[in-house]
């Protein structure tokens, strides 16, 4: 894509082996959402992505035409930065074109790039990491990945990684009002990819452990993924399909939908999440949050104040003992879930986006 203004504009080349297409639209949207806010804020702006594919040779075509898209750009043109998303692999799929602009080059990590989860991650990773120190400027997701990359990686003095939220939340969490905490049934949602390792099966626990109990509560496992059918099968097996229900849910009018249908967000994942947004969306409509303790919760979860945090270890003990008490005790809840709300303000797009021109040294 080429967005034209005159020769007194920068110029940013955007490089991502992940970006929206008309059959995916949420693939890499976040890095959609960064162009965007480049070209509002009156950058002259080229994008080189991915979309996703369905086949493996569909998806080796594609890095083909990438790598050949990216090189020629970077070979034939003049900016003012080149502003990589996903370096392991885009960075492989950007040779060499990419190494004679290490000047102008801003990495930007998402997560699992920067930790790899598997071995082609960590393969992929000794082959690029040498010029994690070379690169102009590094972006990370969080004060916490900022620890990890300080931790591994060298940078010359006045190079420290940057933070930069993950874009933030979307506006439309915040653009309506959030339903009040106690005109809210009694309820407690899971909204997440449906896979193993997000906890899927302690919120289930913890449903069977609060149905015993009496509590009057309701439950839903809401989201996408592979492990949809067993999620339906093992609530079956325990006997609460009464009392629990399985939803779809991809688009964030849905997701707005449903935090304000519950007063409670359960989020046990395993993962050492770049940031969980789902926990700030719960967070910005005003749910009270019980999340696994990530390091980077602590950046905006002040447990026992706006939310709640826990060791996975006695999670579920934890959870059920709290939504008890704050069932009992209406105030404080609700003004956990306001206290909420003030916390996600910090996170919201417009704020974090419109400080990308400086982490990107653009200004």
């Amino acid at each position: 894509m080429l967005w034209a203004r005159d020769d007194m504009v920068k110029k940013v080349l955007v490089l991502s082996n992940m970006y929206p297409s008309a059959r995916d639209k949420s693939y890499g949207r976040f890095v959609q959402i960064c162009v965007e806010g480049l070209i509002e804020a009156g950058f002259d702006v080229d994008v080189v992505g991915i979309a996703k594919h369905a086949s493996p040779f569909s998806k080796l075509l594609a890095y083909l035409r990438f790598s050949l898209s990216a090189n020629f750009r970077l070979l034939t043109r003049r900016y003012d930065c080149v502003y990589i998303h996903h370096p392991l692999h885009t960075l492989i799929a950007s040779y060499p074109g990419v190494f004679l602009h290490a000047e102008k080059v801003a990495l930007n990590f998402h997560g699992h790039d920067l930790i790899p989860v598997t071995r082609r991650g960590a393969y992929l990773q000794r082959l690029v990491s040498g010029y994690f120190s070379r690169a102009k400027t590094v972006i990370v997701p969080s004060e916490h990945f900022k620890r990890i990359f300080q931790s591994v990686y060298t940078r010359p003095v006045g190079r420290a990684p940057r933070v930069f939220y993950s874009g933030g939340v979307s506006e439309q969490y915040f653009n309506a009002q959030s339903m009040p905490f106690m005109s809210r049934p009694p309820s407690a949602l899971f909204l997440s990819r449906l896979v193993i390792g997000k906890g899927w099966e302690d919120f289930l626990r913890i449903a069977r452990q609060l149905v015993d109990a009496n509590t009057g509560m309701t439950f839903t496992v809401a989201g996408t993924g592979p492990d949809a059918e067993r999620i339906k099968t093992e609530i079956d097996s325990m006997g609460i399909g009464q009392w629990v229900r399985v939803v779809e849910s991809s688009t964030i009018s849905s997701n707005l939908s449903l935090y304000d249908k519950h007063r409670y967000f359960v989020f046990p994942t395993r993962f050492d999440e770049s940031l969980a947004l789902v926990n700030l969306e719960a967070m910005a409509r005003g749910c009270v949050v019980f999340s696994a303790d990530f390091p980077t919760t602590a950046e905006y979860i002040d447990s026992g104040s706006n939310g709640y945090r826990f060791p996975l270890a006695d999670f579920d003990r934890q959870v059920c003992a709290e939504i008890a008490g704050l069932e009992n005790d209406p105030a404080r809840a609700a003004d956990i879930s306001k206290r909420a709300e003030t916390a996600a303000q910090r996170f919201r797009q417009n704020v974090i986006m419109n400080g990308l021109p400086a982490v990107l040294d653009l200004q």
